[in-house]
Parts: structure tokens; C-alpha cells; sequence
């Protein structure tokens, strides 16, 4: 049966390389996943499905896709959500209800139509979210910090013998700008589950922007095995959570403090700063950014639509 939902980018493709295509259509990098994803301001979280392919050339209004089931299952119509980083992917997110097996990627610009398959979804399953993740530093090259994952209970590295179905975990730090489809601007390489920070390289985030920082656990299944010795295999990407921090790079234009006369009996433990940053949405902005450079301070925000004020305590 069609089904028609909401679709979103997600991103993501698989380890390994699909089939060429016949025509002069392509379709590269599919997928069909699972994700736990976190809360955030412009979706829906929880355990959802995903399904796509990471770039369909050419792309546009003049072409379609969709993701037909391969035997009885749920097939849908896929969206195009261009971004930054994959300005020709096509997707869909839909919530996660047991659907698994594999789908095939068509689609269709004039006369032409291509078709690529997926791999088989057979191991769905919910990844924990990172816990604790914070961003703080320089505005346009923050460090992401989050709590240790279990590397024991997911594992980046195996010994040999790799067989069929043996599961590696990566993690990796993904950049999206603060909009509806959530597009991506950059994506780190995969880091091992021992990791515990990431610090984005200049030039990605730009001043002005709202940003979702991420930290993504991914687990890539043994689809194929070639060879046990030396060990030669094919994996995919069959699920994965991702984790959102909110991040702004805009400039506060100006700030008020209050008392203008700061009580020294007080011995300046507290003090009132009310920051206007007019067309922008201060709950982007982390309090313990504010006054960081003149109080090197702690803040606790109460948000309003342009203001943010914060009860500042001034550091060493």
C-alpha cells in the first residue's frame, strides 16, 4: 500500500557501493534506517524510519521518487530537501512501526526512470541518545562535549572472524541549520564511541545563524563478506540516534544592567543583565555564553521574544 506522509532529509547513507545505474538518471547512496531522535524544536521525537537516497541526479521539480516495498510492506513517496551538504537528496521520515525488509528507489524524470535497491533492514532497534551534551567556546567554533557512551556494549572495533551480522558502532558530530527539514551544513567523520568531544572546524558556522548541533550514535550492520582472512566486508547503516544542542552566532545589541550602582555590601555576587538581540530567538542562545567575556559568567535565562534576560554571576 502508498503511504503519504510528512518528509524530511535525513542525510545519511550507507557504507558501501550501490549498483551503477543503467540510465542517464542516477541514484547513489540509498538507505533505509532507523533513528531515536531526540527532542528539538522542528520535529516530532522518537523512534522513526527513515528512507532515501543521498543524491537522485537530476534533481528538481521534474523529478519524482518514491520507495517501493519489496513484497507485501508499506512503499512512499519521497520528497526532495535539498541541503548545503546534499543538494539532491530525496527522503522520507515516517514514525517507526515495525516495517523491515528492503525497498527500491525509483525515479523518474521525463521519459527516463532509474531504480536502485536499498539494503535489507533486519535488526531495528532504539540507540540511547548522548546524555549530558553541551557546546561551549568561541561562538563560531564551539567545542561539543557529551558523557561517555558504553564502547563496551558498543563496540567500534571487532577481532576477527567478521561474519554476517556483526555490528560496529561509530559516533559523528552533524551541523543543521534551525529551520523546517532541519538541513545539514557539515558532517565530521565517524568517531570511535570512546569519544567524548568534537570541536567544529572554522568556517562551517557563519554569524547570524541559528544552528542544531548533533552527536549521532550510529550502529553499521555485516551485510556482506568477502573474505575472513584477512577479513574483507560490506556494511550498512541500519540505525542510529541523534542528540540536538541549540547554537546561535548572532551579537547581543546591547545590554542593560541593573542596578546601574552595584551594592558592594552584596560583594557583587548577583547582578540583573537584561540583552536585546532584536530578530533572533534567544532560546538559541546557551546562558553561559552571556557575559562571558566581560563576567566569564554563569547565566539562567528567562526567554522572552527578543530579549533574554539573565541573573549573572561574575567568575574569577
Amino acid at each position: 500500500m502508498r503511504k503519504f506522509a510528512v518528509v524530511m532529509a535525513v542525510g545519511i547513507g550507507v557504507l558501501g557501493i550501490n549498483p551503477p545505474s543503467l540510465y542517464a538518471l542516477t541514484i547513489t547512496g540509498t538507505y533505509a534506517l532507523t533513528s531515536n531522535d531526540g527532542p528539538n524544536e522542528f520535529r516530532p521525537p522518537g523512534h522513526v524510519l527513515y528512507i532515501g537516497a543521498t543524491a537522485i541526479s537530476p534533481s528538481g521539480p521534474e523529478t519524482t521518487a518514491s520507495a517501493i516495498h519489496v513484497g507485501p510492506g508499506d512503499s512512499y513517496d519521497l520528497g526532495h530537501f535539498p541541503s548545503p551538504l546534499r543538494p539532491d537528496e530525496y527522503a522520507v521520515r515516517v514514525p517507526y512501526t515495525g516495517q523491515a525488509g528492503q525497498w527500491i528507489i525509483q525515479a523518474v524524470t521525463g521519459a527516463e526512470t532509474g531504480s536502485v535497491p536499498t539494503h535489507v533492514l533486519d535488526d531495528p532497534r532504539v540507540l540511547p541518545l548522548a546524555v549530558n551534551l553541551q557546546a561551549f567556546g568561541t561562538m563560531l567554533a564551539p567545542t561539543l562535549t557529551w558523557d561517555p557512551f558504553d564502547s563496551a556494549a558498543f563496540p567500534t572495533g571487532r577481532p576477527p572472524p567478521i561474519v554476517l551480522g556483526t555490528d560496529f558502532y561509530q559516533l559523528r558530530v552533524r551541523i543543521r541549520l534551525a529551520q523546517p527539514n532541519v538541513p545539514t551544513v557539515f558532517d565530521s567523520g565517524n568517531l570511535p564511541t570512546t569519544a567524548t568531544s568534537f570541536t567544529l572546524p572554522p568556517g562551517i558556522l557563519q554569524p547570524n545563524q541559528h544552528y542544531l548541533l548533533s552527536v549521532m550514535l550510529l550502529q553499521f550492520d555485516t551485510e556482506v563478506v568477502t573474505s575472513l582472512d584477512p577479513p574483507r566486508f560490506t556494511t550498512a547503516l541500519e540505525n542510529r540516534s541523534e542528540t540536538y544542542q541549540a547554537w546561535a552566532t548572532v551579537v547581543a545589541s546591547g545590554v542593560d544592567i541593573d542596578p546601574d550602582t552595584l551594592n558592594i555590601k552584596s560583594k557583587g555576587r548577583w547582578i540583573t543583565a537584561r540583552i536585546d538581540v532584536p530578530g533572533h530567538d534567544v532560546a538559541f542562545l546557551p546562558g553561559d555564553r552571556i557575559g562571558e567575556r566581560r563576567l566569564r559568567s554563569r547565566a539562567v535565562l528567562r526567554l522572552e521574544e527578543g530579549v533574554a534576560e539573565s541573573a549573572l554571576r561574575p567568575g574569577a
